[in-house]
């Protein structure tokens, strides 16, 4: 069961279908520190007070939602949404932290030097 559908369960809203795939990809590029109920809070918020079955950026929180959060469409090559996916949540991850590269590396459990690398093959600016 889908964590949406266990949400209306729950919440007695057994009408809603889902999320669209912009919300999707947003809430995958946020860094949730293993925090799944403050995942769980944000899709709940979504759900009531949002319209309509499908949860879409509107229905999220204001504080998650910015012009970087979303993936952009990267076409079909998985390679291409790879590095996409990867260089926006790296930026996403450095934006939280104010640029404190040590800390993001720590969040996205790589090494400091990992991160740099990764910084100068996706062409992320140091800041």
């Amino acid at each position: 069961m889908s964590v949406v559908k266990a949400i209306a369960a729950i919440a007695g809203a057994p009408d809603a279908f889902g999320a669209d795939n912009e919300v999707i990809r947003t809430l995958m590029s946020l860094p949730w520190k293993g925090n799944v109920r403050e995942l769980d809070n944000v899709i709940e918020h979504a759900m009531i007070l949002g319209e309509g079955e499908w949860i879409t950026l509107r229905d999220l929180p204001r504080s998650l939602v910015d012009d970087n959060t979303t993936i952009p469409f990267s076409g079909d090559c998985l390679r291409d949404a790879l590095h996409s996916y990867e260089k926006t949540h790296i930026e996403t991850v450095l934006k939280r932290t104010e640029y404190d590269k040590r800390r993001a590396a720590d969040l996205l459990g790589i090494s400091l030097s990992s991160l740099y690398r990764k910084m100068e093959e996706l062409k992320i600016a140091a800041h």
